[in-house]
């Protein structure tokens, strides 16, 4: 029942993981791309859609570029049975750092490449994975302590 449960899990919380830090660099797009037509309805609907086709298509190469490394991470917390919210935050963090030496400002314009942004997008990412899949990781149950 564990490894049924865990195989429906995993997926759901690498989809919520890849929405999350697409919230994060979609905000921060759209952010930076609304004070200049802020007065303009017109171009404030046009800004809006523009921000949300870039996010489609940020998830579907962020989503299919992280997930090598994703599933390496994933498979040692699961062999492992980590269930710190540290580890998957800090793997978050390491996953976005290592697509940022993938997918450059070349190959995508609208990615933000600021240290700041892209920290913020895998710390988030970690954490999404975390609350939705991460805290039950492991095939095996974690034995009680006994003093």
């Amino acid at each position: 029942m564990n490894l049924l449960l865990r195989i429906i899990l995993i997926p759901i919380g690498y989809l919520a993981a890849i929405f999350a830090a697409v919230t994060v660099l979609g905000a921060v797009e759209w952010a930076r791309a609304y004070p200049p037509v802020a007065g303009a309805p017109d171009l404030v609907t046009m800004t809006a859609f523009a921000v949300i086709t870039d996010a489609l298509v940020m998830s579907a190469i962020i989503g299919y570029t992280a997930l090598g490394p994703a599933l390496v991470a994933i498979g040692i917390a699961e062999i492992l049975s980590l269930r710190s919210v540290f580890f998957f935050v800090a793997t978050g963090l390491g996953i976005a750092a290592l697509l940022t030496r993938f997918l450059g400002v070349d190959d995508y314009p609208a990615l933000p490449t600021e240290p700041g942004v892209i920290a913020a997008a895998g710390v988030v990412a970690g954490l999404a994975y975390w609350i939705s899949s991460g805290r039950w990781s492991g095939l095996r149950r974690a034995e009680p302590v006994t003093r």
